[in-house]
C-alpha cells in the first residue's frame, strides 16, 4: 500500500526532489523508482553519487566516518558526551537557541538542523518547534534519534532531500569546514528556506589564536577567515549579523570555550544570522 509521509516537511528524493511515498517500510520515489531504506529507525536519503566510493562525495563520507563519528555509543556515555559538548560548543548551541526564540516570537517554527551530529542542539530548543535533523553519518544520526525527540534522516548537505521553501529556520553549526564545496550546501539551505525564513550559522575561525597555535585538524577540509566566510555566505544570503565568538581556555585534554563576543584574533567561530536572497 502506498502512503504519503506524514511530517511537517515530507522528505523528497535527493535525485529529483519528487515527494517520496511510504511503500512496504521503505521510501519510494515514483519518478526515478529508487527505494530508500530505513536502518535503525532512520531513513537513508543519501544520493547515489555519495554512495560511490570513487566520487568526491564518497571519499568525503569515508573520511568523515573514519574520524569523530566513531565516538563510543553506550548509554552510560551519553551524559558525559553532553557535558563535553556543553564545555566545548555549548556556547554555540545557546547562541542558536536564543536567536531562534527571538526570531520565533513565541510561534512554532519548522526547523532544520543541518549536520545535527548527535542531536545535542535539540536539548537546548523549545519543544514547541517541529525539529528535523540530518547528518552525513549513519552512526551519529542513529544516536541522535535514540536520545533526542525529533525526526532524523541521513542526508548529504549538498543535496538536501526536501522541497523548496519548506523551513522557517535552518541551524548549521560548525559543519561547513567539513565540506569540499560548502557553497553548494549554502545554496541548498537557501533553497529550503521560506522567503521570510532565516539561517543561523557558525563556522570555525581558522585565523583565531587557538587554530594558529594548535593547527587545523585534517577533518577541516576548508579553512575560513572573516573575509572568505562573508563572501561565501553572501552568495546565497543577505547577512544581518556576523560576529566572532568563543574564547579558548587552554586546558590539557579538553576543549573548553567561553562564549564571549570578541575580536576575530581570539574568537574561535563566526556566528551569522542571514536571510535568503531568493
Amino acid at each position: 500500500m502506498v502512503m504519503k509521509f506524514q511530517l511537517p516537511v515530507p522528505p523528497a528524493c535527493p535525485e529529483d526532489l519528487t515527494q517520496l511515498e511510504l511503500l512496504s517500510g521503505m521510501l519510494h520515489c515514483p519518478q526515478c523508482r529508487h527505494d530508500y531504506e530505513c536502518i535503525d529507525g532512520v531513513y537513508d536519503l543519501l544520493p547515489q553519487v555519495t554512495r560511490e566510493a570513487s566520487s568526491e562525495e564518497g571519499r568525503q563520507l569515508l573520511h568523515y566516518s573514519e574520524s569523530f563519528s566513531k565516538r563510543p555509543d553506550r548509554p552510560w556515555y551519553q551524559p558525559l558526551r553532553r557535558l563535553a559538548m556543553s564545555l566545548s560548543n555549548g556556547f554555540l548551541y545557546r547562541w542558536a537557541a536564543r536567536q531562534l526564540e527571538q526570531f520565533a516570537r513565541g510561534q512554532r517554527l519548522i526547523l532544520l538542523d543541518a549536520a545535527c551530529g548527535d542531536g545535542i542542539l535539540r536539548y537546548y530548543l523549545s519543544d514547541r518547534h517541529a525539529y528535523i535533523g540530518v547528518d552525513f553519518s549513519s552512526r551519529v544520526i542513529t544516536r541522535a534519534r535514540r536520545y533526542h525527540e525529533g525526526t532524523f534522516f541521513r542526508a548529504d548537505l549538498n543535496r538536501l532531500p526536501f522541497p523548496n521553501n519548506s523551513f522557517d529556520a535552518i541551524v548549521s553549526l560548525q559543519s561547513l569546514s567539513h565540506l569540499v564545496h560548502p557553497e553548494n550546501a549554502l545554496a541548498e539551505m537557501a533553497r529550503l528556506l521560506k522567503p521570510e525564513g532565516k539561517i543561523f550559522l557558525s563556522v570555525p575561525n581558522h585565523q583565531s589564536f587557538k587554530y594558529q597555535l594548535q593547527g587545523i585538524t585534517s577533518v577541516h577540509t576548508r579553512h575560513f577567515g572573516f573575509e572568505n566566510v562573508k563572501e561565501m555566505v553572501s552568495r546565497a544570503f543577505i547577512i544581518q549579523q556576523m560576529d566572532s565568538r568563543g574564547v579558548w581556555i587552554p586546558v590539557p585534554r579538553m576543549n573548553l570555550h567561553v562564549g564571549l563576543k570578541v575580536s576575530p584574533h581570539w574568537g574561535i567561530a563566526f556566528t551569522i544570522v542571514a536571510s535568503p536572497k531568493n
